[in-house]
């Protein structure tokens, strides 16, 4: 059921109209209003204890003890995790229905989830609400922001550089997450109207979405010109998309095991670091520290994370695969250097060095699919493997900061030095195992056929 397609080298692409630039532009604004300010979650999270979310795990209900700090980092991981988890629904949806059905779908459900926590903030007891609402939020501007790859056989020299803006997109939007703090404590607006404000926002981007799109028809066409064959997804069952994945991974399965036990360990640890990030940095700077640079993350993540993804991809297009992830790599190793030295500034680089980091390997999943997934499967490919990410992710991200806090201690930096010390020496471990096989094989010259 593997085929070697006909043909080997890509064909001369359609030119492109300034109308399809005018379009991708406007769907690049369209996904960071969708992903809402929930992407800047360790700037946001104070404001959701200031509102008295999970006070009711503390001790006569007052605000800011560790219980609630600890319910609200949870509260992220699973809300990632299981984002992430459905990310192989989100590839399907997207493979079957397009990017055009995807995006709107996306901003909608934004623009639900966002509406569900500004309603969680009315009541006391607001965990089954949180649980819903940041999830559903996490699902939308995922999928939405996944419609921009509806334009990379429209610009199939600048693949690399779209997949780096829809990645810049979510990073992009953790803009808002400053701005929802400016509207709280400088304009004195309420948490809750705040965020009934972002939710109609996202209802007008889901608009503007459908206007910006490619259709499945379109995204086709300019995917049969450059591949030589012409793929489309009939079947929508999770099953049989499950079934033609595996048969992807077979197909160069060398490469692919070593894509996921490198991209799960590095996932696992960087959201890891993200997740226990305000009660990590109260330990090892200072809660005045911790707090300036909780808030700093969330600016250099927007301004530097901008930048960093459509570079990465520019750089990606210009290196080659291999090059691009060895000086990825070294960055990374650097960052995990870093970690564990409590300085401010050098925890200041340690962010920078992350921020660039994420986007360099958003940037090279997104590009390593398009290697080795055919048009029609794209989204089930890199939904395979964020979702085991996202899973495993969940599992331990929920059950290790409670397991560290019983072993180690409250005040025991260990709590958070020893998950580190594991995660990241597997990360680095899998992460140059991958490289090796990239300097000796390389990556196929066009997708393989699945029938």
């Amino acid at each position: 059921n593997i085929k070697t397609p006909l043909i080997q080298t890509p064909q001369t692409p359609s030119r492109n109209t300034p109308i399809e630039i005018l379009k991708v532009a406007i769907l690049y604004i369209c996904c960071v209003i969708a992903s809402a300010p929930l992407s800047a979650y360790p700037t946001i999270q104070p404001l959701f204890q200031q509102a008295g979310v999970f006070s009711n795990m503390c001790k006569h209900g007052i605000n800011g003890c560790e219980q609630q700090k600890s319910a609200l980092s949870a509260l992220y991981t699973v809300g990632m995790g299981i984002s992430f988890g459905c990310y192989f629904v989100i590839g399907v949806f997207y493979d079957r229905y397009g990017a055009r059905i995807a995006s709107v779908s996306g901003a909608f459900l934004g623009s639900v989830g966002i509406g569900v926590l500004s309603l969680a903030c009315n009541f006391k007891t607001q965990t089954w609400l949180m649980y819903v609402g940041l999830p559903v939020a996490y699902l939308g501007g995922i999928l939405n922001s996944f419609a921009i790859y509806g334009f990379i056989w429209h610009f199939p020299k600048y693949q690399a550089f779209l997949i780096g803006l829809a990645n810049s997109s979510y990073q992009l939007s953790a803009v808002l997450g400053n701005i929802l703090v400016w509207l709280i404590d400088d304009m004195k607006f309420d948490l809750r109207v705040s965020l009934a404000l972002f939710s109609l926002l996202s209802l007008l981007a889901a608009v503007l979405s459908y206007f910006s799109t490619p259709s499945p028809k379109e995204f086709y066409d300019r995917a049969e010109e450059m591949v030589g064959y012409r793929s489309e997804m009939d079947d929508v069952s999770l099953l049989f998309c499950f079934k033609q994945g595996l048969k992807v991974m077979v197909a160069n399965k060398t490469a692919n095991l070593l894509l996921l036990f490198s991209s799960v360990s590095v996932y696992v640890y960087v959201y890891y670091w993200i997740a226990v990030l305000d009660n990590f940095m109260d330990l090892l700077l200072g809660s005045h520290n911790s707090l300036l640079i909780g808030n700093d993350f969330a600016l250099l993540y927007a301004i530097l994370g901008t930048v960093a993804s459509p570079l990465a991809g520019y750089v990606f297009e210009k290196s080659g695969i291999t090059l691009f992830w060895g000086l990825s790599l070294i960055i990374f190793m650097v960052y995990t250097a870093f970690i564990f030295i409590a300085n401010m500034p050098v925890q200041l680089v340690c962010c920078i060095l992350m921020i660039i980091f994420l986007s360099c390997w958003f940037t090279f999943i997104g590009k390593f699919s398009v290697y080795y997934a055919p048009p029609n499967l794209l989204g089930v490919y890199l939904g395979m493997i964020l979702s085991l990410c996202g899973i495993t992710q969940l599992a331990i991200g929920s059950t290790f900061p409670i397991a560290m806090l019983k072993v180690f201690g409250v005040n025991s930096l260990w709590q958070y030095f020893f998950p580190f010390i594991i995660f990241g020496s597997l990360s680095i471990l899998c992460s140059i195992a991958l490289e090796v096989y990239l300097l000796l094989f390389g990556t196929p010259d066009v997708p393989p056929m699945v029938e």
